[in-house]
């Protein structure tokens, strides 16, 4: 309703598609509705890919025409980016030599952080100097116990818990790569993320990510039983002191800035 008042007062709607759905729905052919609903009432619809824009075209009938690719900003300049590897794993009680996978954000089903664990041991019984992290908040009480049941052993630290944007820094600066295993995606602000603070992703060729990580930035796998390799083909090719140069320049490349000169405002100038 408020929606429809909106367009009667004469106010102009672009919505962005960041999840094609929810990853927990309650009523997913209710939401379907609504959200068919909301792309046709919206002036323009914003997606971060072309994959998404394909999504969203064929599944809820939206016109070609409607819908402009804007990628998903970068987060350069947000986070504070001052202290060295070192000092980092210092703070979290890691060693400096061992190669370090982060898991970063919320810990939902989704994400998959549960078959990460289990291709970790894989990893782990064949190279047993790693470690892998897990930083974020656990969805609900089951995921948490779940997790730490999971993730006994000196090799696996977790912080089950929200991470402050003045903390975030440790926990990149300290990791060589960062490891994705969702299930299900379409954009990735995690992925991203690890693209601000300079470090490889692993990901499943999922969604948007394909077009997001391209050359020496990450490792993508295939969804079926490619998440091991993966990791051990990371743990194997390490970056010197963890940064990527094409992680930041991707990163760099979406600032936004840019996006904002080059996307958003011809958008809203032209609707």
């Amino acid at each position: 309703m408020k929606l429809v008042l909106a367009k009667a007062l004469g106010y102009r709607i672009f919505w962005t598609v960041h999840n094609f759905m929810s990853h927990e729905p309650t009523n997913a052919m209710l939401e379907k509705r609504v959200r068919m609903f909301v792309a046709k009432k919206a002036d323009a619809v914003i997606a971060h890919c072309d994959y998404a824009r394909k999504t969203i075209q064929e599944h809820w009938g939206v016109p070609e025409q409607k819908i402009r690719v804007i990628p998903h900003g970068s987060y350069l300049g947000h986070y504070p980016n001052e202290v060295s590897r070192r000092a980092a794993r210092e703070k979290l009680g890691f060693k400096d030599d061992c190669f370090t996978f982060l898991f970063f954000g919320a810990i939902r089903d989704y994400k998959g952080v549960k078959p990460l664990i289990n291709s970790f041991r894989e990893v782990e019984a064949v190279n047993p100097d790693i470690n892998l992290v897990i930083a974020g908040k656990p969805f609900n009480k089951k995921i948490e116990a779940e997790t730490l049941r999971l993730a006994q052993g000196e090799n696996i630290k977790c912080f089950l818990k929200h991470i402050p944007d003045e903390d975030v820094q440790y926990y990149f600066n300290a990791a060589d790569a960062v490891v994705l295993p969702y299930q299900n995606i379409l954009t990735s602000g995690a992925a991203i993320l690890a693209l601000s603070f300079g470090k490889k992703v692993v990901a499943p060729k999922k969604g948007c990510l394909p077009e997001l990580i391209s050359g020496d930035a990450g490792i993508l796998y295939e969804a079926d039983g490619g998440l091991k390799d993966a990791m051990c083909q990371a743990a194997k090719n390490a970056d010197p002191e963890g940064c990527n140069k094409k992680a930041f320049e991707i990163a760099d490349s979406l600032r936004w800035e840019k996006l904002a000169r080059e996307g958003y405002l011809p958008l809203v100038a032209g609707v």
